[in-house]
């Protein structure tokens, strides 16, 4: 995820989710090609994140799983919504950084989960 990010934000101009960017010079010139592979490969890294986020959710609550997936569910839609409706007033750059810090946040709190659980017996 973060080398998609990070071509990303090599590909398109600071304001490109305010105004057109045709003509804006880019570090990499997005083509098609190139817009469609970071496409996939984000699609795959937050699929395999999705999964590993309900799997630790199903495993933490064993006895009440219904609550956990609700309140998985509801975060994920608070967020697309935010970013919905921020995302014509803030640069794309902030919405990157934003995206790299609960990502990377998000993969710490599983990775310390997976520990704790493993280490608990």
């Amino acid at each position: 995820m973060m080398v998609c990010v990070f071509i990303i934000f090599l590909m398109f101009p600071k304001n490109s989710t305010m105004n057109s960017s045709h003509f804006v010079k880019t570090y990499i010139e997005p083509d098609s090609v190139l817009v469609l592979v970071v496409a996939a490969l984000l699609a795959m890294s937050d699929a395999g994140f999705n999964i590993i986020a309900n799997s630790t959710i199903g495993v933490n609550f064993e006895g009440d799983s219904e609550v956990g997936f609700t309140m998985l569910n509801a975060m994920m839609s608070f967020g697309t919504g935010t970013i919905f409706f921020i995302s014509s007033q803030v640069d794309l750059y902030w919405i990157i950084c934003m995206e790299v810090i609960f990502g990377t946040c998000a993969t710490l709190c599983i990775v310390l989960n997976a520990f704790r659980t493993c280490y608990r017996d």
